[in-house]
């Protein structure tokens, strides 16, 4: 009887370990993806916002300074 309750709790415990590194290791890459989506949408602005520059400087120099 004493072997077979070792076993189940050694069992018990393996699968508790297994849980936690997975849920551990979930929120670790969940925090990454995070970081990156925000790096992500910084560029993005930052490139829209450079695209928008770029095309009014443009668009001015082909009006040759008219209508601003």
């Amino acid at each position: 009887m004493e072997v077979a309750a070792l076993v189940a709790v050694i069992v018990v415990v393996a699968v508790l370990i297994i849980f936690l590194m997975n849920y551990i290791t979930r929120l670790k890459f969940e925090r990454k993806f995070r970081q990156w989506q925000e790096t992500e949408a910084l560029r993005w602005e930052a490139e829209i916002e450079k695209a928008t520059k770029a095309a009014v400087t443009q668009s001015r120099a082909v009006l040759g300074g008219k209508f601003t």
